[in-house]
C-alpha cells in the first residue's frame, strides 16, 4: 500500500464518531411554551329573573319564563361553552336568607320579548316589555296544528359583582337571524303544561338559541374575562425544580402556556408565572423572568395566582 493511501485510510479511522467536529449540532433544548391569554372558568349562581308571563290559546296555561329559565339556561351553559359554570342552578344570591354571604358573581334578566301571531285564526302568543302578556284569541280543544309568524324572540342577561356592586357582563340573544321572523307549526294537542311549549314543542329550538346567543356573548367577551376577578393558591414551591404548584387545571379550562401573576399575603406582586404542564384539578408553573431564583425564593404556600392581563381589552 502507498503511504499516501496509508495515511488516509488512518485520517478516517481516527475520525470521531459523533460527528461534533465538522459542526452538527447537539439536540436544542425544548422552547418554553407559548404565552397566551388564560380564560378560566368562572362560578356564577342564578339571580332572579325577570316574570314575564304570558297566556297560551288555551286561554288558561300560562307560561312564567322566570320560573322555565334555570333548567333551559342550565343546559345551555353546559353545553354551549366552558367559561360560564352555574355553581347551584337553584341557588339565587338575593335567596340566600338573612346572615348568609352572598355569591359573588349573580346571573340575572330574562326574557325581554316574544311575539307570536297565527294571521288565519287570529291568535296571538307572547310578551312586550312595558305591556305585559299580548296574547289574544283563543284555541279551544285545539288537536291540530298552526302555523305561527314569530316576529320576536329576545332575552337579556348580565352577571352583576355583588361586591362591588357592578355589572361584569352582558348579553343579549335572539331567536331570530337578521330580523327576519320566523315561521314555526306548533301543534298544541301535544302542549298540555307550559313545559311542553318550553322543552318539548317546535318553539323549543328558538327558545334554546336565544339562552345560548346570549351567553355565548358573554362568555366571549374579553371583558368578562377581564372584569370577573379570578384566583388561585400555591400549594407547592418545589425549590429542586425550580417550580411552583397550584390549585386549577384542566377543570378550569386552564392550558400550558397561561400567563398568571402571583402575588403574596399582603396582595404585592411577586412575579409572572408561566404554566408549565396542565393536570385535572392542579397545575405547574415556572416564573418568567427569575435567572438568580430570587422570586422562586420568595413563594410560599398560599400565595394567590391571579390572571396576567398586558393591558384592559
Amino acid at each position: 500500500m502507498k503511504l499516501s493511501a496509508l495515511l488516509l485510510s488512518l485520517v478516517v479511522i481516527a475520525l470521531p464518531t459523533t460527528g461534533h467536529a465538522f459542526g452538527k449540532k447537539a439536540p436544542k433544548p425544548p422552547a418554553p411554551p407559548a404565552e397566551t391569554q388564560a380564560f378560566p372558568t368562572r362560578d356564577i349562581l342564578f339571580g332572579k329573573f325577570l316574570p314575564t308571563v304570558f297566556t297560551l290559546p288555551d286561554g288558561k296555561t300560562k307560561v312564567d319564563m322566570s320560573v322555565e329559565l334555570p333548567d333551559l339556561l342550565l343546559t345551555q351553559l353546559t353545553q354551549s361553552q366552558k367559561v360560564l359554570r352555574v355553581t347551584d342552578a337553584t341557588a339565587a344570591a338575593t335567596d340566600a336568607g338573612e346572615g348568609a354571604t352572598p355569591a359573588r358573581y349573580v346571573l340575572k334578566g330574562g326574557l325581554t320579548s316574544f311575539e307570536a301571531n297565527n294571521v288565519t285564526n287570529s291568535i296571538t302568543i307572547g310578551y312586550a316589555p312595558g305591556v305585559g302578556d299580548i296574547g289574544g284569541g283563543v284555541l279551544t280543544g285545539a288537536e291540530g296544528t298552526l302555523s305561527f309568524n314569530v316576529g320576536s324572540l329576545e332575552m337579556d342577561f348580565h352577571i352583576v359583582d355583588t361586591q362591588r356592586q357592578e355589572v361584569v357582563a352582558v348579553g343579549k340573544g335572539s331567536a331570530l337571524t337578521g330580523g327576519v321572523g320566523l315561521t314555526v307549526d306548533l301543534n298544541f294537542g301535544g302542549i298540555k303544561v307550559a313545559d311542553d311549549f318550553i322543552y318539548r314543542s317546535a318553539m323549543t329550538p328558538h327558545f334554546q338559541k336565544a339562552a345560548r346567543d346570549a351567553i355565548l356573548q358573554m362568555a366571549r367577551d374579553p371583558n368578562t374575562n377581564f372584569l370577573m376577578d379570578w384566583s388561585a393558591q400555591i400549594t407547592n414551591v418545589n425549590l429542586t425544580l425550580g417550580t411552583l404548584f397550584f390549585n386549577s387545571g384542566a377543570r378550569d379550562q386552564l392550558s400550558v402556556g397561561n400567563m398568571f401573576t402571583l402575588y403574596d399575603n399582603n396582595s404585592m406582586r411577586i412575579g409572572e408565572l408561566r404554566v408549565q404542564t396542565v393536570e385535572h384539578e392542579q397545575s405547574s408553573a415556572v416564573f418568567k423572568n427569575d435567572s438568580d431564583g430570587k422570586l422562586l425564593n420568595s413563594a410560599r404556600n398560599g400565595d394567590a395566582v391571579k390572571i396576567f392581563f398586558k393591558s384592559a381589552p
